[in-house]
């Protein structure tokens, strides 16, 4: 029986031979070139659809800001005896401003597109009688510019203009204007939070719109939180040079009307 022939392999080329030789390179080559194309692919990818993958709320910090108020009084839910060591001394903890507040709201519009502030609200968490337990009777000498104020009596309790002497207007803010924030911007607002005759916890809803859908944010701080200004109180004191002095009745009654707030 005769035996099978065994094919004969062609003899390689100088052409086959180099491309053995060098196919790492045309794998780099190759790899390289796959990954410029991705690369500028990603790029390119259309804005909408990069603010639709980002989604997610504008980042929110909240500041107390009320030592740029002119009128610095504190007040608290239990007596308190007069503080000693001078002006410099720290008032004891658990204090509330009174007759109003001023809150520093930081907005970071982290969502990936634009968007625009068309409301601004407080949604009440607490009402009660005002602290009566003690007053501290305070000023100061200056204070910031005043943009809105926010009458927490009020329904609803929407932001609105604000004069120069703590007068609330009648118009709402965000009747005639809004507030556009351009991706990753930041917008600081200030908001002035004015009490009724009574005690008031608050958080402040912010409204905005992106990308034709309208959604809601909440600002939220233990600092927002207001107290009307009380009648008489069990202990009341007022700073006379560098020391607090105790107020008599009708000190605290004539400081209470003075600096009601112009609602």
């Amino acid at each position: 029986m005769a035996e099978a022939r065994q094919p004969v392999e062609k003899p390689k080329t100088a052409w086959d031979r180099f491309i053995k030789k060098h196919a790492f390179l045309y794998a780099a080559v190759l790899t390289a070139l796959a990954t410029t194309v991705v690369t500028a692919l990603i790029a390119n990818v259309p804005k909408t659809v990069e603010s639709v993958f980002s989604g997610g709320d504008p980042k929110i910090s909240v500041e107390d800001d009320s030592m740029s108020l002119t009128d610095l009084s504190i007040v608290y839910a239990d007596k308190i005896d007069r503080p000693t060591g001078g002006m410099s001394a720290d008032l004891p903890r658990g204090g509330v401003k009174a007759g109003h507040t001023r809150t520093k709201i930081v907005v970071y519009n982290s969502t990936g597109a634009a968007i625009r502030i068309t409301d601004l609200r407080a949604r009440i968490t607490k009402r009660s009688a005002p602290l009566s337990g003690a007053l501290v009777a305070r000023t100061s000498q200056g204070a910031t510019s005043e943009i809105m104020g926010i009458g927490l009596w009020q329904d609803p309790p929407i932001a609105r203009t604000l004069g120069r002497k703590h007068e609330l207007g009648s118009e709402a803010f965000f009747a005639v204007q809004s507030i556009d924030i351009g991706k990753e911007q930041t917008q600081v607002i200030e908001v002035t939070a004015f009490p009724d005759e009574h005690y008031y916890e608050y958080d402040i809803d912010i409204s905005y719109h992106r990308g034709g859908e309208q959604k809601t944010v909440v600002a939220q701080d233990d600092s927002m939180r207001v107290s009307g200004y009380a009648a008489t109180y069990r202990s009341a004191f007022t700073p006379t040079g560098e020391r607090y002095e105790p107020m008599s009745a009708e000190e605290v009654a004539s400081w209470s009307s003075s600096h009601q707030a112009d609602s």
